[in-house]
């Protein structure tokens, strides 16, 4: 059965813990298998490329608070020969800026397995910091989860990470 977008009740809203990401979204996407509700909800979007994250989701007021989740391609540092490197450290530029590591925290499925890694980012332009002129981003990269003025919490359970609403305290 396929999802209604159009005619969800009043305050829907889609929170689903880092395991479920992982296991009902990233782990069928590698396969090329279908997705829950196909590109409606987790869209193909080139984070590391040319883009700023602003103008990739269309936002336009830099108060404006916005949570989207993406899949995107993660790309490689070339070595010498313009071949990638095994291992290699990954590019996060985006546009005028790069996306910042701040931390790293397990996923873990019910029984307390490491399944995958959440980590955490920030986007800096490299202007005046402190002015956020196009507002704060910040990104989860599980399924990579954007947010501008609006933080990411992710609360620590049993059964993996769940992102939660801030207004909701922890």
């Amino acid at each position: 059965m396929d999802l209604d977008l159009e005619n969800l009740a009043a305050g829907y809203r889609f929170n689903p813990t880092a395991e479920e990401l992982l296991m009902q979204y990233l782990c069928p996407r590698r396969s090329y298998m279908p997705v829950p509700c196909g590109d409606r909800i987790v869209k193909d979007v080139e984070l590391y490329g040319k883009e700023n994250p602003w103008t990739l989701f269309g936002v336009t007021d830099e108060s404006q608070e916005c949570c989207f989740f993406v899949f995107t391609y993660l790309k490689k540092l070339s070595g010498e020969n313009g071949r990638p490197r095994p291992n290699e450290r990954k590019i996060r530029r985006a546009g005028s800026g790069v996306w910042t590591s701040r931390r790293v925290n397990d996923v873990k499925d019910s029984e307390g397995n490491v399944i995958g890694v959440d980590r955490y980012y920030f986007f800096s332009t490299g202007e005046d910091k402190k002015k956020n002129v196009h507002g704060r981003w910040t990104m989860h990269e599980v399924i990579c989860i954007v947010a501008c003025n609006t933080q990411i919490v992710i609360k620590h359970t049993a059964s993996g990470i769940r992102p939660q609403d801030p207004a909701q305290g922890s």
